[in-house]
């Protein structure tokens, strides 16, 4: 024991290494394993955690046609068209209509005033109004004439116009829906306004329009497209004027404009321009 403190003191003690274990593990005794504990517990499951249901809430867009709070029941409704309905005529007063762009825009207008008129409006006293829905529509002028008077001017126009529509009454016929929108004077003063708060350049001195007539070909006309040249300005010179349809295809500085005596066989034609009451 003196010697080990000695040399423990003296620094010259060396600690032997750890002497490895080489036994192997003892197998896993099998009759442990096919006997398992008597009575085994169940592991606690979570509790489930439910999201709550949501609400839905639907909203209903019901058109003119189906707002009719005395009606319990709504209303089963068709779809008509598209259909043409042609030789319609409308005459403007106040205004000479003189080129493709201008008959463009009143197309144009026209029949945003009609959509707006069955798809827009409030419910009123108007029977067609309340009954015709998801209304749309497209015009084209065929023929143009004016007025001889150079202090009330006028332009007549003739068209064909393609409606779709959707009505719970099938006893609505297709020319009364398109002229219903100009039946009454307080539309045709609606529709006048409606022209020159959209564009003032062209319908600024429009004064009035009466209502929308279909009328018959009783005399030879001349189609609107035979009419349109490319010209600066009036008088057009209808032997070096070039035909178009709109103002792309005039030369630079020159406008599509509308000139009868330049159309092929207008000699031929009556050129008498229609009178309109």
């Amino acid at each position: 024991a003196a010697n080990l403190v000695s040399s423990v003191l003296d620094g010259s003690f060396v600690v032997p290494p750890p002497t490895p274990n080489n036994t192997p593990p003892s197998p896993p005794n099998p009759s442990s394993m096919n006997n398992p504990p008597s009575n085994p517990q169940p592991r606690p499951q979570p509790t489930p955690i439910v999201a709550p249901t949501p609400e839905i809430s639907v909203t209903v867009s019901t058109s003119n046609a189906s707002n009719n709070n005395n009606d319990p029941l709504p209303l089963s409704s068709a779809t008509y068209g598209p259909a043409e309905v042609s030789t319609l005529q409308m005459t403007l007063y106040g205004i000479s209509l003189r080129s493709a762009k201008e008959v463009f825009e009143w197309q144009y207008l026209t029949a945003i005033y009609e959509q707006s008129f069955y798809n827009d409006l409030p419910l009123s006293q108007d029977y067609i109004q309340n009954n015709v829905y998801a209304f749309a529509t497209a015009l084209e002028v065929t023929e143009i004439s004016y007025g001889d008077s150079s202090s009330a001017p006028s332009t007549t126009f003739v068209f064909k116009q393609t409606t779709k529509y959707n009505s719970i009454d099938p006893d609505i016929g297709m020319m009364a829906v398109v002229t219903q929108p100009f039946s009454t004077s307080e539309y045709r003063d609606a529709y006048v306004n409606f022209l020159k708060t959209s564009l003032l350049e062209t319908f600024g001195v429009l004064n009035s329009v009466p209502s929308v007539a279909q009328t018959g070909s009783s005399n030879p006309s001349i189609p609107l497209a035979a009419t349109l040249f490319c010209a600066a300005r009036w008088p057009i010179d209808c032997v070096i004027a070039q035909p178009c349809e709109n103002d792309s295809d005039c030369p630079s500085g020159q406008d599509c404009l509308i000139e009868s005596r330049c159309a092929a066989g207008a000699s031929q034609h009556q050129s008498d321009p229609v009178q309109v009451s």
